[in-house]
């Protein structure tokens, strides 16, 4: 388990404040807020002084992807809590939404309003939350968890640390993109869009950290969805299964290329035309862009994974929308002017509109 969390998604958590998002960590929030909010979650490096002790600004810490003294990458008790070490506890989607919740990680309001999160709080005294095993469809079927679907056993799937295994899209980025996970000899991952060419096994390829390592196997997002449709299956059809994945497949589609895609495209061409600072957050467009993407965009393409309507919909698709046409698109006009604004929304609507009917027919 430790070897599966240290190769997993969840111990690059770190790494995504500074690698990702580091206006949003360093222009926004300071390095106070850094540690009562982002590494609480993410993780901090945590430093020893002199005399032995641990700095009280990485210390105590009890997120995802810390890096610890010894150099290992992540805390068990993150999930599982230092006080008992509990199975029953990291089961349970409150372990989960400790951190997955709000405007960056939606999931705890998506599952909750869910069928499942409905399915769950009804029934969870009969999810045999503490058994040793805990394989779907045998030690219990009342409903599922997001330890469930993403990281739990069935017949035939074996129970992983590796939290992002399953996952054939990426849903919380500007654009959403289908993904290969690239597994390495040494057992570390990482992920490459579906629009590169698939890795030779045996290939050098750079690592996350920018060191070169072997690569052992790939998964294609075919297979990650595969992987995932094992699951359901314990407790929906075939054919329930592949409609849903359908809907969901479509759902992040039109999202991409309605809004993803072309509000991406805009603020590049600005920051290419020197029409936007290279500051992040300095600016009423970027925030715009982020809120539409990162907070509503997320929520849309969350709910639609997770099968709540109302996160898909209403406050999901019919956010972005307004949002989209009712401030960015204002404010790009104000910003570059109505001629420049214009060729821009006409050259990326343009090519929006002809992918869209290009996937329709």
């Amino acid at each position: 388990e430790s070897t599966e969390t240290q190769n997993s998604v969840h111990s690059q958590a770190v790494a995504l404040i500074g690698d990702k998002l580091p206006g949003l960590a360093d222009n926004l929030s300071g390095k106070a807020l850094i540690s009562a909010g982002c590494t609480q979650c993410h993780g901090s490096f945590v430093a020893v002084r002199g005399d032995g002790t641990l700095t009280p600004e990485s210390w105590p810490n009890s997120g995802i992807g810390r890096i610890n003294p010894d150099g290992s990458r992540g805390s068990c008790s993150a999930c599982h809590g230092r006080h008992q070490f509990s199975k029953a506890q990291a089961r349970t989607p409150e372990a989960c939404t400790w951190c997955h919740n709000g405007s960056d990680s939606p999931d705890d309001e998506v599952f909750e309003k869910s069928k499942h999160g409905a399915l769950f709080t009804s029934h969870r005294d009969k999810m045999n939350l503490a058994s040793d095993d805990w394989v779907t469809g045998k030690d219990y079927s009342a409903a599922p968890t997001c330890v469930t679907c993403h990281m739990g056993a069935s017949p035939g799937l074996k129970a992983s640390h590796d939290v992002g295994m399953r996952e054939a899209w990426s849903l919380n980025g500007p654009v959403s993109e289908k993904q290969y996970l690239v597994i390495f000899e040494d057992g570390e991952r990482r992920e490459l869009p579906d629009t590169q060419a698939v890795p030779r096994r045996g290939s050098d390829l750079p690592k996350l950290d920018g060191s070169i390592g072997k690569v052992k196997a790939v998964a294609t997002p075919k297979q990650r969805r595969q992987a995932m449709g094992k699951v359901c299956i314990e407790c929906h059809s075939k054919g329930f299964t592949d409609g849903f994945m359908r809907q969901f497949d479509d759902a992040i589609k039109y999202y991409n290329e309605s809004f993803g895609k072309p509000a991406q495209s805009i603020m590049l061409a600005l920051y290419e035309k020197g029409l936007l600072t290279t500051t992040a957050f300095d600016e009423p467009l970027e925030f715009t862009y982020w809120k539409l993407w990162h907070d509503e965009g997320t929520k849309l393409r969350h709910g639609a994974a997770m099968a709540s309507p109302n996160h898909s919909g209403w406050q999901g698709v019919h956010q972005v929308a307004q949002l989209f046409y009712g401030t960015f698109l204002s404010q790009l006009r104000e910003l570059a002017g109505e001629e420049t604004a214009n060729a821009l929304i006409g050259e990326y609507r343009s090519g929006w509109a002809q992918q869209k009917e290009s996937a329709a027919s």
